[in-house]
């Protein structure tokens, strides 16, 4: 893979959805934990606030953090930030971007962006594909898709609108009639 004056960059966040093992065998051998999650365990990867407190307690011969957050409303940082990340993420987007919908009269509590929604439905895939959907909950998508690029009171075009799910095939059927 390299030599002694090589450098291997392994990029992605241990913290993120891991792999989707659905092999009793493969997960036997421990392929349920990423190649990355698998070293960010090992001691020199390790947090050490006593030795590397002032850059992010990690090693930065090793490890470089992406704290900069320039897509989220704060609302949406501060729980994760929290659990995960050892309060290190910073709130880096444009304020008139992320509280513009603050407003949106489908929001269950205004002047907080987020909506859970929960809905009865049963994964799926097609053929060999690897890649899981759950129509019901791609149909529930689709219609906050509509219902925000028909909204009067916003400004958002379906080039706008992102959806960010673990499985690509969830996300076609807003694709294809938002043509997102």
């Amino acid at each position: 893979m390299s030599d002694i004056s090589s450098q291997i960059v392994l990029a992605g966040d241990p913290m993120q959805l891991g792999p989707v093992i659905k092999s009793r065998l493969a997960m036997a051998y421990g392929l349920n934990v990423s190649l990355l999650e698998r070293l960010m365990s090992r001691p020199a990867y390790q947090r050490d606030e006593n030795a590397f407190g002032a850059c992010g307690a990690h090693n930065p011969l090793l490890v470089t953090k992406l704290v900069k957050n320039y897509r989220s409303h704060e609302a949406l940082l501060t729980l994760p930030s929290r659990l995960f990340y050892h309060r290190e993420l910073e709130v880096c987007a444009d304020p008139t971007v992320v509280t513009s919908l603050l407003g949106w009269e489908k929001l269950p509590k205004k002047g907080f962006p987020l909506i859970f929604h929960g809905v009865r439905g049963s994964e799926a895939r097609e053929g060999k594909s690897p890649s899981w959907f759950n129509p019901a909950e791609a149909v529930q998508v689709l219609r906050y898709c509509c219902l925000l690029a028909q909204s009067i009171s916003s400004q958002v075009s379906a080039s706008d609108i992102g959806v960010i799910t673990p499985y690509r095939k969830q996300v076609r059927p807003a694709q294809a009639r938002l043509v997102l």
